[in-house]
């Protein structure tokens, strides 16, 4: 994994993400960068979908695994608001349209479902 220095014009290698997923909800709050959910690598040809939460701190170059999402998505929106993210729509193994809204309170570190849409995404 790398990060890109604006002031030095400069990637700089960093410490990848614990496990290997594509199409993760990602974003930043406060300085750190959010990763939650995305599709694991192939099992018997089907993508599982993971419920992982990381948090990557670029001062100390650490990720840390938080509590686990109460769905296993990938392809969300994941947006850092004030002390939380907002994980919505994305796909499940078995629905394409999504419409939970989960709420992760990053004071509490607790997750809370939040109202559903109305149209899945």
């Amino acid at each position: 994994m790398a990060r890109y220095d604006i002031s030095d014009d400069a990637w700089k290698e960093v410490r990848s993400l614990p496990i290997a997923v594509n199409h993760p909800g990602v974003t930043a709050l406060k300085g750190e960068v959010y990763v939650y959910g995305g599709n694991l690598p192939q099992a018997m040809g089907r993508e599982r979908k993971s419920d992982r939460l990381y948090r990557y701190d670029p001062r100390g170059d650490r990720w840390t695994r938080l509590a686990d999402a109460p769905t296993e998505r990938a392809a969300m929106g994941l947006v850092g608001m004030g002390d939380r993210l907002y994980a919505a729509g994305g796909y499940t193994e078995t629905n394409f349209e999504v419409r939970g809204l989960e709420i992760y309170d990053v004071e509490r570190e607790r997750w809370r479902r939040g109202p559903k849409m109305t149209t899945g995404r």
